[in-house]
């Protein structure tokens, strides 16, 4: 008879709480501080206002994140094992976070303890809801019947399918992180450019684009959503924003023409991501041809 296991994934999902107990996955809380004081973002929500924050962001206040440690891991971990599960971790990009490098050594740890155990940690090179998504179609695999293997085996080869398309509205975050320099920044702020970034193969956050106005982002979402969306492989899209629930809305409705049996769902960028792309942010997250 297949092992019971439990799916673990952190905080940077941004999945809807809905969503997360539909497909019964186990979220990983992720610390985040702003201007000083610290607070916990978790699967069922923030222990800060999404909207308070990015209020907080748009007023000069500076948020900064930091990884999962071993022990957080080993700690939510262990009452699985003791009760004889499995464990499948989905983990954030490595590209963008030392925290799938800590379930490896938590995991080297916990091995010896638990050898009959399976204890897999699984690197998604994926970011914010890209990640959410396809953390969300293992937890429904899960849910008819596949075992660990099979779920990690999908997660492997689907990973390079997830595709993120991203604009940001405030530069000086992308300044702050390196993504830009001092000079693109300022310059781009007085013209109105706006970046487009992707998430690339590496799971690194990269850009791709410079386009000027909310049109042009629109126009440039969709021409690259059509050349790569594969509707088959999932029925769900997401669209994730940053305090910009109405550039949402519009995206939602523009995909929802094109694809109506697909569900296009919106969802918050959490304070975990967000205090690297800030506010105004806009992700469209999908199963595509590649990441090129």
């Amino acid at each position: 008879m297949m092992n019971e296991y439990v799916i673990f994934t952190d905080a940077t999902i941004d999945l809807p709480k809905d969503l997360v107990e539909k497909a019964e996955l186990e979220v990983i809380p992720m610390e985040f501080d702003l201007d000083e004081k610290s607070y916990k973002l978790r699967g069922d929500g923030c222990e800060l206002d999404t909207s308070a924050f990015y209020q907080a962001l748009r007023k000069g206040a500076v948020a900064r994140t930091s990884q999962i440690t071993p022990a957080v891991f080993v700690e939510y971990f262990t009452p699985i094992l003791e009760a004889g599960k499995d464990v499948l971790y989905l983990a954030f990009s490595s590209g963008l976070s030392g925290t799938y490098d800590s379930s490896r050594i938590a995991i080297a740890e916990l091995q010896e303890e638990y050898p009959d155990r399976k204890i897999i940690s699984v690197d998604t090179l994926c970011a914010a809801s890209g990640e959410g998504l396809l953390v969300y179609m293992a937890g429904r695999m899960r849910l008819e019947g596949k075992s660990i293997d099979e779920v990690a085996a999908y997660v492997e080869e689907k990973k390079m399918n997830v595709c993120h398309l991203i604009s940001v509205d405030d530069l000086n975050h992308l300044k702050r992180g390196g993504r830009i320099s001092a000079t693109s920044a300022t310059l781009g702020m007085a013209l109105n450019i706006k970046p487009m970034l992707k998430v690339d193969e590496n799971g690194k956050l990269v850009v791709t684009d410079k386009v000027r106005g909310k049109k042009k982002i629109e126009a440039s979402f969709l021409d690259k959503f059509e050349q790569k969306f594969l509707p088959e492989e999932s029925d769900t899209i997401f669209v994730s924003h940053a305090d910009c629930f109405e550039d949402a809305k519009r995206m939602q409705q523009l995909i929802q023409e094109r694809y109506p049996n697909h569900q296009v769902v919106i969802t918050e960028i959490g304070p975990v991501i967000g205090a690297h792309t800030g506010q105004g942010t806009l992700l469209l997250l999908f199963f595509g041809q590649n990441r090129q």
